[in-house]
């Protein structure tokens, strides 16, 4: 078939869905397989089109015979090779990003045919120097798929590409390799001094390699103060910038629980279950997150690790899952001893009955923010208005409307609201009971 004609063929796998529910048989050009058009249940929507996808693959590149060509292995074969072959895919890299979207979210089905077509695309976008699928491939390499092995000196490879050179994340990986007990031809200085830049630059992930580092010894003095303090010092920028782009879960998860361990086992830091639960619960909050970005089994063994860890401390304490409740508790959790930055909040609207002591309490948040409630053993982002119920409040002084950025816990049962560079508070709860109130 010419070139036009395989355009107009290609067509009839997009806005497809009347022609398919219409057609008998149906084929598919990516992985060539053929099936009756009623096993097509799955439709990819745009707006009002809709594409049919393949009940083998996954893929939208579906043609059903009511288009009028025939679906025969030959005419599949051609298609394939014409939209999806290695000419085609190396002048068409942005195909090669479909699919890998589609692949790691779980929109592909997963089988070790179709992991290794994502290790070859990943594979002609690394041959055309695209940073970010040299840090997939590399990630792959390193951890190992579910069908292909590990490969570590592939991943070491492959984050020394020269085109890598300047990107600290490469030097982070390379640094994991090697503290995990890779040995390569890199010196430990050479992988120390790489880390030590990045963390310098505020590399997030060179920062805890480098808090690795400490803890192991790798060329340094073993010096677990330092490393736990690198990380809980650097938690509220990682913490802080996941709520500004949640796609990039990664280090708010290793951060939190790698923290919640260190407390957990007092590495660093002196015990503190209460505070190790804290952390395990917000890292399993970005496992939850990640799983709205990437499906699959991939990375699930380390979610069900911190599954565990909640699990273990919860039995401890007698706490059980449930719904987060928007009380004092879980305000306590969230902002007393939370871990938000200084971003204004509005209190819309306050509402205190003397005679049942109950606080009503309207709050917008404009940026998102983690609430968290231990005892319910939840964690959830929200943004915008919330409405919370404070019991046992002796007094309360508010301004609705005002903004506040601040909020703390001067003496035990009193809770203050303050903007930045004014000393009067926006709002001041005092509790009936400080020796038994939120927090204690």
């Amino acid at each position: 078939m010419e070139k036009e004609e395989l355009e107009a063929a290609k067509a009839h796998s997009e806005d497809n869905e009347m022609e398919i529910l219409s057609s008998k048989e149906c084929g598919c050009f990516f992985c060539r397989s053929h099936f009756p058009a009623k096993e097509v249940t799955d439709w990819d929507y745009e707006g009002h089109h809709a594409h049919a996808i393949c009940p083998e693959c996954g893929m939208p590149s579906v043609i059903g015979d009511a288009s009028g060509y025939p679906i025969t292995k030959e005419f599949l074969k051609e298609m394939n090779i014409a939209f999806y072959g290695p000419d085609y895919i190396r002048l068409h890299p942005e195909a090669s990003r479909v699919y890998l979207d589609r692949y790691f979210t779980g929109k592909v089905t997963q089988n070790e045919k179709n992991e290794r077509l994502a290790v070859s695309y990943l594979q002609s976008l690394v041959d055309a120097e695209d940073p970010r699928a040299a840090m997939a491939l590399g990630a792959f390499y390193e951890d190992g798929g579910v069908y292909l092995p590990q490969d570590e000196a592939k991943a070491e490879k492959i984050y020394r590409l020269p085109f890598l050179k300047d990107d600290y994340r490469a030097a982070a990986r390379i640094a994991n390799l090697y503290l995990d007990g890779y040995k390569g031809t890199l010196s430990r200085w050479q992988v120390f001094e790489g880390i030590v830049q990045g963390a310098a630059l505020g590399n997030f992930e060179c920062i805890l390699q480098l808090a690795h580092a400490y803890l192991m010894g790798f060329y340094v003095d073993t010096n677990p103060e330092f490393a736990a303090k690198l990380l809980i010092d650097t938690f509220p920028d990682v913490h802080d910038a996941f709520l500004m782009r949640p796609s990039e879960y990664g280090n708010f998860i290793d951060y939190a629980y790698r923290i919640g361990l260190f407390c957990q086992k007092g590495i660093g830091v002196d015990v503190d279950e209460e505070r190790a639960l804290r952390y395990f619960l917000v890292a399993y909050l970005g496992v939850l997150t990640k799983r709205q970005f990437e499906a699959g089994t991939i990375g699930e063994a380390y979610g069900r690790e911190i599954e565990t860890s909640i699990d273990e401390l919860a039995e401890r304490f007698g706490f059980h899952h449930q719904d987060l409740i928007l009380d004092q508790d879980t305000f306590y959790d969230s902002f007393i001893e939370g871990f938000h930055a200084e971003l204004p909040r509005t209190l819309v609207e306050a509402r205190f009955d003397e005679e049942s002591h109950g606080l009503d309490l309207v709050i917008d948040f404009p940026a998102p923010v983690i609430l968290l409630d231990l005892e319910n053993l939840d964690a959830k982002i929200v943004q915008g208005s919330t409405q919370w119920h404070f019991d046992h409040v002796a007094r309360f002084a508010g301004k609705e409307g005002a903004t506040f950025r601040r909020i703390g816990s001067p003496l035990d049962g009193v809770w203050v609201f303050t903007e930045e560079g004014d000393d009067e508070p926006v709002a001041t709860i005092i509790f009936d009971a400080p020796e038994e109130g939120p927090g204690e």
